[in-house]
């Protein structure tokens, strides 16, 4: 049985040329933030044998690197490689929403507008979705297990959605809300056709199967390496500092941000919900559960980091195709024919394209410049320390971090500091006891007793644009 159709193939490569299109001047830097570069030097570094939470340590769920580990070792260590499985993975995603929207309305352009969407929403801002973050994996293991509990009932299927819900849930186990949506509009839907015992036994049953298959293969690793403790200390004590305190305020710019900024969807969105046919629409109550539970699993944690949105962009996207369904005779491949809205969206592309060219490949990028410095002067022996600066610089020199704590936030910002009840001083003295030969320095506000205990005994050896600084230990040259 095919999962998909055969002659949806070509709509997956319609999704796939779309997104490499719009994200094709992103391959460039080396550097798009500093979660893709944790991904990268993480999952390196558990290639060669590192024990995630005990050699190196960061507070997402494990599953995010194993995918990049798995990138690596297909790919070799390729940055522009591991943008292009992005793109792949965010072709696929669109092609679940297609295929949902194409099952609940038979209506191909709901169901490519759809799909376009999502990736156009994705590719849009630099900082909401360009790198590739954690949500756009687990957003598509998340679609997958939707799809197949609403699309097809067949026990070995559940099974699979079960593994797919598991594999969302440890990339980021904020995904459970989506999943929760979906468990919930299930169980109401068996309540009133009567077969809620079928739906237990029939459903969950094989469903849980699936999840576990995933779980105990995480549980396993860390009970094998001895890290068991470690696994339960950062899910649930530094899970649990992790939330912030509550800001109304706060709270409404970021909705109102996120709503202004994607003005179109959301607009398309509410036209759609005040529709007679959202009323009678039978996937209306799953769309409420989906919206209303992944905004909670959003706002609720008082983190108003931008990427967090995405996890709500499928149902969004849904919900706004959704809304030519309530036009009369539209028809996509008639609309693309006018010549003025041909001009329209080519000019759209070209001032997107045209931003991006200029702030990928024209924008000058000193991380470039530092690693160039850095390859012509260190020795293979040599070790380096990239403190609060471009961390990726241990996955482009081949280099380990003196520090298990890769993100250069976890050390350098003291609420990050706070919440893994850190001693940044002991820190640092655990890193000098390594005596690392190089430590890059980027000028910033941080904690000032710690920059100067770091820098005591090294001197400044190179400058870039007197932003970042590259300092040489003093006995180095004795070496």
């Amino acid at each position: 049985m095919l999962l998909f159709p055969r002659n949806h193939l070509m709509v997956f490569f319609l999704f796939l040329a779309f997104a490499l299109v719009l994200r094709v001047f992103s391959f460039y830097p080396l550097v798009l933030d500093h979660d893709e570069s944790t991904y990268l030097v993480i999952a390196d570094a558990l290639n060669n044998g590192k024990i995630y939470l005990v050699d190196v340590i960061d507070t997402k769920p494990i599953g995010i690197f194993w995918i990049y580990g798995v990138i690596l070792k297909v790919f070799g260590k390729s940055i522009v490689a591991s943008r292009i499985i992005a793109c792949v993975v965010l072709a696929i995603s669109s092609l679940l929403i297609y295929q949902l929207q194409l099952k609940w309305n038979s209506n191909k352009t709901t169901a490519i507008l759809s799909g376009c969407f999502y990736i156009f929403m994705l590719s849009l801002f630099k900082r909401w979705g360009i790198s590739p973050n954690t949500e756009i994996y687990f957003n598509l293991f998340n679609l997958l297990a939707i799809y197949l509990l609403l699309i097809y009932d067949k026990r070995f299927l559940n099974v699979f959605a079960g593994i797919s819900i598991g594999i969302a849930f440890h990339i980021k186990y904020v995904a459970a809300a989506d999943l929760t949506a979906l468990l919930l509009f299930l169980s109401v839907t068996a309540v009133r056709e009567k077969q809620f015992l079928k739906f237990i036994f029939g459903r969950i049953l094989y469903i849980s199967i699936g999840f576990l298959i995933c779980s105990g293969s995480v549980l396993y690793y860390y009970t094998q390496n001895d890290a068991l403790d470690e696994f339960l200390y950062y899910t649930f004590r530094v899970t649990g500092n992790y939330t912030s305190s509550f800001k109304p305020i706060q709270l409404i710019l970021f909705f109102g941000d996120f709503f202004l900024r994607f003005f179109p969807i959301t607009i398309l969105m509410i036209l759609y919900i005040r529709s007679q046919e959202f009323r009678s629409d039978a996937m209306s109550l799953f769309l409420i559960f989906w919206i209303i539970l992944d905004l909670c699993i959003i706002l609720i944690p008082g983190k108003y980091y931008e990427h967090y949105y995405i996890q709500i962009f499928p149902v969004c996207c849904i919900v706004a195709g959704k809304y030519f369904n309530t036009v009369p005779g539209f028809n996509i491949f008639k609309f693309f024919t006018s010549f003025k809205l041909k001009f329209i969206l080519a000019f759209m592309l070209l001032a997107l394209l045209f931003e991006h060219y200029t702030g990928f490949i024209k924008k000058p990028e000193m991380l470039r410049e530092t690693l160039k410095v850095l390859q012509n002067h260190i020795k293979a022996t040599d070790e380096i320390y990239t403190s609060n600066a471009h961390h990726i610089l241990y996955f482009l020199l081949d280099k380990e971090s003196p520090s298990p704590y890769i993100h250069s936030s976890l050390l350098w910002n003291e609420k990050h500091r706070n919440t893994l009840q850190l001693n940044g001083i002991l820190e640092i003295e655990n890193i000098l006891a390594k005596h690392p030969d190089y430590i890059v320095w980027s000028i910033s506000d941080q904690d000032i007793e710690m920059q100067k205990r770091l820098l005591k005994d090294y001197s400044l050896f190179h400058s870039i644009q007197e932003r970042m600084l590259i300092y040489r230990r003093n006995d180095s040259n004795s070496k």
